[in-house]
């Protein structure tokens, strides 16, 4: 029981950091691109 439950809490906490990870590159990837833009208008 106490074994299945390790599993569990593991199986949430790499979700969670997957999930964190890919937001924080879909807004770093935004941010980037948005920065090109202001260059690119700038220019």
């Amino acid at each position: 029981m106490k074994r299945s439950l390790q599993v569990i809490v593991l199986l949430i906490l790499t979700k969670l950091i997957t999930e964190l990870l890919l937001k924080f590159w879909v807004l770093k990837g935004m941010v980037r691109f948005n920065f090109k833009d202001l260059l690119l208008t700038q220019l």
